[in-house]
This record gives C-alpha cells, sequence and structure tokens, in this order.
C-alpha cells in the first residue's frame, strides 16, 4: 500500500511540475508550427542566388585562365549564370589572342541582393554596385539586373546603372 501511495505522489508532483504530460484538447500551448515558404519567397532567395553566382562568375574565371582553351570555353562559364547574347558578349571580351585576358575587375559578387518582383519566368532585382567598382569604372551606386528562368536556372538577362535605389 505503501508503495502505490509513493507512486502516485511522484505522479501527482511530476504532473504538477509540467514533468509529466497529459493531452488536454483544450490548452494550446504547444507553440505553433513554422509557416513555410510562400512560392514567391523560394523563388526570391532562388533569384538572389542566381545574381550572387553570376556576378562571381568572373572570379572563378581569373582563378584558373589557363585552363580555358577557347573562346567557346568561355561563353560556357559564363552561361552559368547569363543568358547566351551576354555569355558571347563576355567571351568577346575576354578571350583575346587565343587566351583569357585578366584585367581589373568588372564583376564583384554583391553583398546583399533585393529583389524588386518576380514570375514564373521573370523577375527584377538590384543591388548596391561594389566600391571598387564604382572606383574603377565611375559606376553609378546602383546595379539593377533583369533575370530571366531558363529551364531550371535563373539568369541574368540584363543590367543597368543607375543613381537612384531602384523601387
Amino acid at each position: 500500500m505503501r508503495y502505490a501511495s509513493l507512486l502516485a505522489l511522484i505522479a501527482t508532483l511530476l504532473f504538477a511540475a509540467g514533468c509529466a504530460t497529459v493531452a488536454d484538447p483544450v490548452a494550446d500551448d504547444a507553440p505553433a508550427p513554422p509557416p513555410s515558404e510562400t512560392a514567391a519567397e523560394v523563388r526570391a532567395r532562388a533569384v538572389q542566388t542566381a545574381v550572387r553566382t553570376a556576378f562571381g562568375l568572373e572570379a572563378s574565371l581569373f582563378e584558373n585562365p589557363e585552363a580555358i582553351a577557347s573562346h567557346g570555353e568561355v561563353v560556357t562559364h559564363f552561361r552559368h549564370g547569363f543568358v547566351d547574347a551576354l555569355a558571347q558578349d563576355f567571351a568577346d571580351y575576354y578571350w583575346q589572342r587565343d587566351r583569357v585576358q585578366t584585367g581589373p575587375p568588372t564583376l564583384l559578387v554583391p553583398a546583399s541582393v533585393t529583389v524588386l518582383r518576380s514570375t514564373e519566368r521573370t523577375a527584377a532585382a538590384f543591388f548596391e554596385t561594389p566600391a571598387a567598382l564604382r572606383a574603377t569604372w565611375d559606376l553609378p551606386r546602383y546595379t539593377l539586373v533583369q533575370m530571366r528562368r531558363e529551364g531550371d536556372r535563373w539568369l541574368v538577362a540584363s543590367t543597368s546603372q543607375q543613381e537612384r535605389r531602384p523601387s
């Protein structure tokens, strides 16, 4: 009998201290699960990542320029972040005299990217043009980027610079 009384007392103390649980259909003390991200939030994050990836391609090209053997390989390299026409332009600029020509950077990964709008196929984003590029190339403060989805990838379709913060 003492044993049963001791168990009842322990159970009562545990319950009172909150260590034991009993389902209470009225109480809603459990934290709500975090809301799932919307499709727009997932898309915005993908666009931000794609912009950073694209603007990092020049640095990765310069890491081992001797490994690039043709104009076509430069195009292929820049196609990882840019539409074909821009990749061709970069290849024309960097492929000189049968090798990759390095020089002052024209692309730098932005510190942060703000997505202005996005649909399933297009997006617009901007970032503050890195100070090193502004100084070297006398560029305005902001870079506006138009993105286009090709297959499962977001690619930079065009860029423009402006002094006013895009909205």
